[in-house]
Formats: C-alpha cells, sequence, structure tokens
C-alpha cells in the first residue's frame, strides 16, 4: 500500500487529541489516529506513517525526513513548527529540544545570547532547501506548509518552491482546544487534513494520489 509520511511537531503527532493525552499532561506513547496525518491518510487512500514529534524544532524535523527511509510512490508533507525553537543533536542519535517550556543553562543560554527571528527564519529557510533538493533527487513527491504562516519569510532561493496556501494557524484559532487544553481539537485537525487534501488534488494528477 503506498505511504503517506508526514514531518511535524506536537501539531502533526496529535498531542492533546482524546487518544493521546493521559492525566500527567504529557503526549501518549503513539500518534493520534484523530491528527491530520491519518486523516488525510485516509482521504488519500494510503498507508499512515506519522514522524510528528513533540516538542520538535525544525532542525529536529529536517533531522528526522533526513534519516528516514523512503519508497519511490511515497508521498511527503511536512508541517514546519515554530522558529523559535531549537536542538541539539547528540553522539547517540538523540535529539534534546530547547523550547520556552525547557529549563536549564542551556536554553537560558540560548533564549538570551543566541535565538533571534532573522536567524531562526534562516535556519528553516536552509533546511526547508535542503531537504526539498535532497527528495526532489530521490524523486519523490514532497509539500510543504507552517504551524504559523506569519513568522516565515521564504528568502530568495526559495521563492520558487511551491507551499500549500493552507494556513493551520488560521485554521486551529477557529476551533477549540484538546483534552490538554492546550492544542488544537479534533475539529482542527480534521479542518486542516480536508484543506490539504484539496490543495493536492488541484496539484497532483488523481491517479498519482492513490
Amino acid at each position: 500500500m503506498s505511504r503517506l509520511v508526514t514531518f511535524g511537531c506536537s501539531y502533526t503527532y496529535g498531542q492533546g487529541l482524546n487518544d493521546c493525552y493521559n492525566n500527567k499532561g504529557t503526549h501518549g506513547p503513539y500518534p493520534s489516529k484523530y491528527a491530520w496525518p491519518n486523516v488525510l491518510a485516509q482521504l488519500l487512500d494510503r498507508e499512515c506513517i506519522n514522524l510528528g514529534l513533540p516538542g520538535a524544532s525544525n532542525k529536529a524535523i529536517w533531522y528526522r525526513a533526513i534519516k528516514q527511509h523512503y519508497n519511490q510512490d511515497d508521498i511527503v508533507v511536512f508541517l514546519w513548527t515554530h522558529i523559535e525553537r531549537h536542538s541539539v543533536i547528540q553522539e547517540n542519535g538523540k535529539i534534546l529540544p530547547i523550547g520556552v517550556w525547557t529549563k536549564g543553562k542551556i536554553a537560558d543560554a540560548y533564549f538570551r545570547y543566541f535565538q533571534n527571528s532573522t536567524d531562526s527564519n534562516i535556519e528553516l529557510n536552509c533546511k526547508l532547501s535542503q531537504i526539498k533538493f535532497y527528495l526532489d533527487n530521490l524523486g519523490i513527491r514532497n509539500y510543504h506548509c507552517f504551524a504559523v504562516d506569519k513568522e516565515i519569510e521564504l528568502l530568495e532561493f526559495n521563492k520558487s518552491i511551491k507551499t500549500f496556501k493552507t494556513s493551520f494557524h488560521n485554521i486551529r484559532s477557529s476551533h477549540g482546544l484538546g483534552a490538554d487544553n492546550a492544542h488544537p481539537n479534533e475539529d482542527a485537525q480534521r479542518e486542516f487534513a480536508h484543506s490539504l487534501y484539496k490543495e493536492l488534488k488541484e496539484i497532483e494528477d488523481e491517479t498519482t494520489l492513490q
């Protein structure tokens, strides 16, 4: 069965949905079946490979994508996350997340001395350009959208990349929150998936989607 492979953060994983929430306030052990990747995969009649990672930075999303094995008929969709996040890739391959919610000297130093929106936007543009070039060379169809469009400015070398017009931020803001009272609910996930499906149908030949 052909596959839909998705990358992103907790929005892609489905954190906070009823089947991906526990009373400790953390995400479940597996991605939610109600998250947009699974809904989109059903619409496409494809197997869902949800590689979303709660708390992921764009660097982490890129790293997981570059390490993944792909099949020739895969469709790959990225939901790039908030640009202020960062990660440190450790020798054992583990990803150390750095976000506004993390505590400790590393996070404190990063946000105090290093992080700024210009640098973070350049880094995302570089990661986006590289992974698109990589997947295009493999002949793998890949598509890109952003968690918060207004955070992102596509730089000149990326202006030719066609990104989805669907705005995750606009959709999530028109719906309620999930069980954790922090992440978007099932209605927002479903609407986002249907919007992506509509755009995919406009881009792809109907027979190549299956």
